[in-house]
């Protein structure tokens, strides 16, 4: 915001603040130097604010009502936040989903406590954030004992490549949304979050972050791990929208709402038959029970032994080869187009030494 600020300006730039704590606090940086300049070299005049706006109020109220339905959309101030969550931490009855970027082991000795208390078999905390790929190398270490400490009370733990959002989901009734990392805020930042218990304005929310996939893939450990090699499952942001999940390895991709391939099989999403090969101007999945119903295959699902078994002959083993060596070089032309196809890497031996597609 700084940067932006003083480069887009074109005719005036108004700076508003409390200077000497500014230049106490941001001694060696490019604050510092703008200030020094401003003050002290060009000797530009100080104001009082209070001179230009008389009415002016530094401390706005740090709890705002701002639905015409009393407590149904609160905004609030880090000072009151956790006033208000921690009522909602103490009475959801179903399921608490919390997206913070990032977590404290100080934050964490305040709500580990409250979470276990909370968690029961018909209760459930999510905790999504960020992926350890982002992380940097140094902090590796201590983020994984954050998670290790909310994984041994109970809390499901995602990681969520690129990461950024900070939300907190109540049941199917509330909405937190704002600025303020729930797992990590020391109060110290000036931060804000907005708490919106209206139902029809929750299920758009959940809706356009995929809740309910999302808590399903958390109903069972296993789901959360890569059918073909084991990894961890990470949510991406899918270019059409949503999330789906991708292997850590790169060895498998699947849409939160299609069904965990638990016996190596891939199934419809509409009728949960087995899928057929069929190959026209592409390889697809077809459903074995309704025809009308298929997706496209995509190279990590021949990584799945079992489907990879299901064509039948190398011709059509030799046409699918063909198919994915002409995506690969279409890609590689135009590398800004958006395809989840990019991530996947080349087919394992799925078929054995002399039938393996060889598509580099």
């Amino acid at each position: 915001m700084f940067n932006v600020a003083i480069t887009r300006a074109k005719f005036k730039l108004f700076i508003v603040g409390n200077f000497s704590y500014c230049q106490k606090k941001a001694k060696n940086n490019a604050l510092a130097e703008l200030l020094n300049t401003l003050l002290n070299r060009y000797n530009l005049p100080k104001i009082d604010a209070k001179s230009i706006l008389p009415d002016l109020v530094f401390s706005q109220n740090t709890v705002i009502s701002t639905d015409q339905a009393p407590g149904s959309c609160t905004l609030c101030r880090e000072d009151t936040f956790d006033r208000y969550f921690m009522q909602d931490l103490h009475s959801f009855t179903k399921r608490l989903i919390i997206y913070s970027p990032f977590i404290s082991q100080n934050r964490l000795s305040v709500l580990l406590p409250i979470f276990a208390d909370a968690i029961s078999p018909v209760k459930k905390i999510v905790i999504v954030t960020k992926a350890l790929s982002d992380r940097k190398k140094s902090e590796l270490s201590y983020y994984q004992k954050c998670e290790s400490e909310l994984r041994e009370i109970g809390c499901t733990v995602l990681h969520k490549k690129g990461m950024h959002e900070k939300l907190v989901f109540i049941d199917d009734e509330i909405v937190w949304m704002g600025s303020l990392n729930v797992l990590s805020f020391t109060g110290l930042t000036g931060e804000f979050m907005q708490r919106c218990a209206d139902t029809s304005y929750v299920t758009k929310y959940e809706k356009a972050f995929s809740i309910d996939p999302i808590c399903d893939v958390t109903s069972y450990s296993y789901s959360q791990k890569c059918p073909v090699c084991g990894g961890e499952l990470l949510l991406k942001e899918s270019a059409q929208g949503g999330v789906y999940l991708a292997c850590v390895n790169n060895d498998y991709t699947r849409n939160p709402s299609q069904e965990y391939p638990t016996d190596g099989l891939l199934r419809c999403s509409k009728c949960g038959a087995p899928y057929l090969f069929s190959m026209k101007k592409e390889p697809r999945w077809v459903c074995s029970k309704n025809p009308r119903h298929f997706q496209k295959m995509r190279r990590n699902d021949l990584k799945l032994e079992k489907m990879a078994a299901l064509i039948p002959t190398k011709a059509a083993r030799k046409k699918v080869e063909d198919f994915f060596a002409q995506k690969g070089k279409e890609i590689g032309r135009n590398p800004s187009s958006p395809s989840e196809e990019k991530a996947d890497l080349p087919i394992s031996n799925a078929f054995g030494e002399d039938d393996q597609l060889k598509l580099f």
